[in-house]
């Protein structure tokens, strides 16, 4: 496959990320991170005894499993369509391997508690699993795995909110029913990036301060471009 192919194969693959997975598939809660590497792991090693894999990296004890990448909301559309949260991680040989290169990518995709799909890279370096996984990685679309540790939730009362602090800014784990957050449009999943102009990314659980503040007017921007008003009575 020549990397134009591949290439143009992986901007297909960007069209099942969320905008448009979105409209025909329902996602389920983003994963916590140390049961997805337990599930991606069981599901790597359960593709390593495929004896169409073990033809081409034998001795499957041999592979340790490397997590570099955390994980996005898109999908992946090789030999099938397997919409989910999609990570690219690596296999390295623990001893030599003749004839084969000592470190190999794979594409995992997990939703709803399960393993979906995985794809392991043939030996060419212009295989679509090598050439997506760099290429997703060059474009910041998969975050570094170091970002995905899970900061604890933070509870804005003021605003009927429970949130949790991520680099982009403060995502929405919760929103009570009927409350200031929820009646303004807020509702779980939903990324708060700025309020009143104050960048929320970056400054961790000082984003909960921002957002109990007691003016009388709030306008929070969300990461998809929408400006919602919180207004409070006087």
């Amino acid at each position: 496959m020549s990397r134009s192919s591949v290439l143009a194969a992986l901007s297909w693959l960007a069209l099942a990320t969320p905008a448009i997975a979105r409209d025909i598939y329902v996602y389920g809660p983003k994963p916590d991170w140390t049961r997805y590497k337990e599930l991606g792991e069981t599901a790597v090693r359960a593709r390593l005894a495929d004896p169409k894999i073990r033809s081409r990296l034998p001795a499957v004890g041999n592979w340790s499993i490397e997590w570099p990448n955390g994980y996005m909301e898109g999908g992946w559309r090789h030999k099938g369509r397997f919409p989910g949260y999609l990570s690219c991680g690596r296999l390295r040989a623990a001893s030599p391997v003749e004839d084969r290169y000592p470190v190999v990518n794979f594409v995992v995709v997990i939703d709803h508690d399960a393993a979906k799909t995985v794809d392991i890279s043939g030996r060419e370096s212009n295989s679509l699993v090598n050439v997506m996984c760099e290429a997703l990685v060059q474009k910041g679309m998969l975050p570094p795995a170091k970002l995905m540790d899970v900061s604890p939730d933070l509870s804005v009362t003021a605003l009927g909110l429970t949130i949790r602090s991520m680099p982009e800014g403060a995502y929405v784990v919760a929103a009570v029913a009927g409350g200031p957050g929820e009646r303004a449009g807020l509702a779980p999943g939903m990324v708060i990036t700025r309020v009143n102009g104050i960048v929320l990314g970056g400054i961790g659980p000082a984003m909960a301060r921002v957002l109990e503040s007691d003016v009388p007017r709030l306008d929070l921007d969300t990461a998809t471009g929408r400006r919602l008003i919180v207004e409070r009575a006087r």
